[in-house]
């Protein structure tokens, strides 16, 4: 949260400085509104977290059986191992984008990760990063046969049209 907070008045400073200069300061007061934006977030998380700290209340997650959501879950875990989060988080970071998502499912973030770890072995390379190409590592997830459950969320998302699964991965996480 600190760490945003100085960002921002990093930010502010910036444009101030280009201000005085008679620079153009539109690009940067609209990447200002996004760190702005990212900091509230952040901040009415901890504020969340702590009223819910001093109510004595803590997270609830239904246990493995009784998730009855498994196949938006595996949806959401097959459309995170195609094309990562940015598609449907604007927060930067991986584990806080993905405790995110995983709360608006309502499962640990632990059985999202291994949900979505299980495709990833199972998605052709050419979907994931390149190493050539991009700084970001090709994963190659468990290297074991999927579950009968996994196989058919894959077999029903492989193929689809990106816009087609980002659409109703939008509807399943409501965003």
């Amino acid at each position: 949260m600190k760490k945003k907070l100085i960002e921002l008045n990093e930010c502010v400073q910036e444009i101030m400085k280009k201000h005085i200069n008679g620079e153009d300061v539109f690009v940067p007061l609209s990447d200002l509104a996004v760190r702005a934006n990212r900091a509230l977030k952040a901040y009415e998380s901890l504020e969340e977290d702590i009223l819910s700290q001093k109510a004595g209340k803590k997270k609830i997650y239904a246990s493995r059986n009784l998730v009855t959501n498994k196949k938006e879950v595996n949806k959401v875990a097959y459309f995170l191992a195609r094309y990562e989060h940015f598609a449907i988080s604007d927060i930067p970071r991986q584990t806080p984008a993905l405790r995110e998502i995983a709360d608006k499912l309502g499962v640990k973030l632990t059985t999202l990760r291994n949900k979505r770890d299980c495709f990833d072995y199972k998605l052709p390379e050419s979907d994931k990063a390149d190493k050539k190409k991009s700084k970001l590592p090709v994963r190659n997830g468990w290297q074991q046969d999927l579950s009968a459950e996994l196989q058919e969320t894959f077999n029903y998302c492989n193929g689809k049209p990106y816009k087609e699964l980002l659409a109703q991965v939008k509807e399943i996480l409501e965003i």
